[in-house]
């Protein structure tokens, strides 16, 4: 038995040591893609950068996109917007300009970079120039998009629809749709508060 114990741990701690190992390895690869993608979409290691992406729909709220935007801005926070809109209908280009609009009043055409029926792999990328990922939907049966941005370490602020409550998990990350201010308030926290942003995408 005296034998056998040191090879059991011997065999535990290597097991240890490879699995930790490799989790260093993916956090080194994720933060690298991360500055690999933002370098590439001009943000600095100050910007602070909040993403919206959806189908063009009534359940994605867009509308609230703006009101959000617009708090923020009378707040004087400083933010840059990565947007992703999915048209399939006739008529859904016209839903696209008035939100891109509606945020270039706020932020000025210049803080806000917008994307079109981006591919899996495109969006997968995405969510790496993104600190703060929002969800503004009436509806959700799942929330794919919630999981996808938590991959890739993106805080989450979501209304409380549907399965993103599941999701998301947490209550102070989560805001009644008709109640933005719950929403506004965790953003500026967060901005303020860059170590408190790091810890939340971590978690």
């Amino acid at each position: 038995e005296s034998r056998w114990l040191p090879d059991y741990f011997n065999k535990n701690c290597r097991t240890l040591s490879s699995v930790i190992s490799g989790v260093l390895k993916r956090i080194k690869m994720r933060e690298e893609k991360r500055r690999e993608v933002r370098k590439r979409q001009g943000y600095g290691e100050n910007d602070f950068v909040l993403g919206f992406a959806g189908r063009v729909c009534q359940e994605k709220n867009w509308p609230l996109v703006q009101k959000i935007c617009r708090a923020l801005t009378d707040r004087k926070i400083h933010y840059k917007v990565e947007l992703v809109m999915a048209v399939f209908e006739q008529g859904d280009e016209e839903v696209v300009k008035e939100v891109r609009k509606g945020i270039e009043e706020c932020i000025g055409k210049e803080n806000l970079c917008y994307h079109q029926d981006l591919s899996q792999s495109e969006m997968a990328d995405y969510y790496y120039a993104v600190d703060v990922f929002l969800m503004t939907s009436k509806f959700e049966s799942f929330g794919k998009a919630a999981v996808e941005a938590m991959s890739r370490k993106c805080a989450i602020i979501s209304t409380k629809a549907g399965g993103l409550v599941e999701v998301v998990g947490k209550e102070e990350n989560l805001y009644e749709v008709d109640n933005i201010k719950k929403c506004v308030d965790y953003i500026e926290e967060l901005e303020r508060n860059r170590e408190k942003l790091k810890e939340v995408a971590e978690d």
